[in-house]
């Protein structure tokens, strides 16, 4: 019986399976571009926010980073101060690479090099200004972490014509990549469940209510003044999701609607709170990891 467990769980992350073919590519491929994105619309406040002269002040905001991570402003004084440029000419040069090593990763070349560096840049960039942080950069860390352990440059890349690299199989990874998600939503769900906020629906009134910053959608929220139960069926809708998230999305039976599912919730995120970037890249994570990826299935679409 013992022996029988321990084949289910090595079969369970070591099988095959032809609806993960194209995962590699398609994870590069994907974060790569949102990276890449992400970026490109941050560049035109970029050295307002985290220059040495920015909004905040660089002391001020090394009170609140980890001291283990340094600023950019940091970095730069310790790469760069011998050569007395500005401070515009760095940051510049900054912005520069990182767009470098995002095009290297979408199109595979030097694939784990570039993730290397696209994680150091990413850290010290907006890990290093904490007070900017927020969820999408942990999850962009975390991707782009995956993409250099992962041989996301073995198929569909350029790495794999100068290289010659061997395909082996993408499923246990993907198996990685599934798991670490569980982790997130099914945690995410239990801290939600520990507070009375939550529980009573005070959460997502007061998540709609706040000052508004959203950008794109002007959305009147105050019709739940008159149905006090939207509240409280939207907060319980998000912590069933949330817990019961492994659930959802490895029963094959409902995996195609619980993606869109939890995508209708990020969306509904995006909506209500102006976390566009956020939403974004988890509906792609999603996508990623849970998505039947066999060519052929896909063509029906």
């Amino acid at each position: 019986m013992r022996n029988k467990k321990i084949k289910s769980v090595i079969r369970f992350f070591l099988r095959d399976r032809v609806e993960d073919v194209s995962f590699m590519p398609f994870f590069r491929l994907s974060i790569g571009i949102f990276s890449l994105i992400h970026f490109l619309l941050i560049i035109p406040d970029f050295e307002t926010l985290y220059g040495k002269d920015g909004i905040i002040d660089s002391a001020i905001m090394n009170a609140f980073k980890p001291k283990i991570i340094p600023s950019l402003a940091q970095s730069n004084d310790f790469l760069f101060g011998w050569a007395n440029l500005s401070d515009k000419v760095i940051m510049s040069t900054v912005a520069v690479v990182y767009l470098v090593f995002c095009m290297f990763l979408i199109l595979g070349f030097l694939t784990r090099y570039a993730a290397l560096l696209l994680i150091i840049l990413h850290t010290v960039i907006f890990r290093g200004q904490i007070l900017y942080s927020y969820g999408v950069d942990s999850i962009t860390s975390i991707a782009l972490f995956y993409c250099f352990i992962f041989p996301v440059g073995k198929k569909y890349s350029l790495d794999s014509i100068f290289f010659k690299q061997k395909n082996g199989s993408p499923s246990p990874y993907r198996k990685i990549l599934q798991l670490h998600l569980c982790l997130i939503y099914v945690s995410s769900g239990f801290v939600k469940l520990m507070g009375v906020d939550w529980r009573s629906g005070e959460a997502i009134w007061q998540a709609t209510h706040q000052i508004r910053h959203n950008i794109f959608f002007d959305v009147n929220f105050d019709v739940m003044g008159n149905y006090a139960f939207l509240p409280i069926l939207l907060s319980w809708s998000t912590l069933i999701i949330e817990l019961f998230y492994p659930l959802l999305v490895f029963t094959s039976r409902i995996s195609n609607f619980s993606l869109l599912l939890i995508s209708v919730l990020h969306i509904g995120i995006a909506v209500s709170l102006g976390l566009y970037y956020f939403s974004l890249l988890m509906i792609i994570m999603n996508l990623t990891a849970f998505l039947n990826l066999n060519s052929k299935y896909l063509s029906r679409f």
